[in-house]
C-alpha cells in the first residue's frame, strides 16, 4: 500500500493497489494496522518510524444537527422578526430627528424674519 502525508506526517489519503504521485511512501502489509480501512478518517492516522499508528492528536469532529425545515423557518422568521424590530426603531429615531430639524430650520427662518424685519 502506497500513502501520502502532510508536513505533520499525517496519513491524508493511501492507495491499496498501484500508486500516483502523491501516494509515493510505499508500507509494507506488516506495518499496516488491522483496523486501518475500517478506521481510515482524515488526520486519524500517522506514519512515524515506518509505521502507521493512531494519531495521538486526532480530535473527533462533532457532527452539526441538521435542522428540519420547521426549524430553518422558525429560525429566519425569528431573525426577520428582529430585523424589523430594528428597523422599526431605526426609522422612529430618523423620524424624531427629522422633527427636530424641521423645528431648527423653522426657528432659524423666524429668527431671520425677526432681525431683517
Amino acid at each position: 500500500m502506497n500513502i501520502e502525508v502532510d508536513k505533520n506526517n499525517i496519513i491524508v489519503s493511501f492507495i491499496a493497489l498501484g500508486s500516483n504521485d502523491q501516494c509515493d511512501i510505499y508500507v509494507s502489509p506488516e506495518k499496516i494496522p488491522s483496523n486501518f480501512f475500517d478506521d481510515f478518517k482524515s488526520n486519524y492516522w500517522i506514519y512515524l518510524d515506518n509505521v502507521i499508528v493512531k494519531n495521538p492528536n486526532f480530535v473527533e469532529d462533532v457532527p452539526v444537527k441538521s435542522q428540519s425545515n420547521d426549524e430553518q423557518l422558525a429560525n429566519l422568521a425569528q431573525q426577520l422578526a428582529t430585523s424589523q424590530i430594528l428597523q422599526a426603531k431605526t426609522n422612529a429615531q430618523l423620524i424624531q430627528q427629522n422633527a427636530m430639524l424641521v423645528k431648527q430650520v423653522a426657528d432659524l427662518q423666524s429668527e431671520k424674519e425677526t432681525t431683517n424685519g
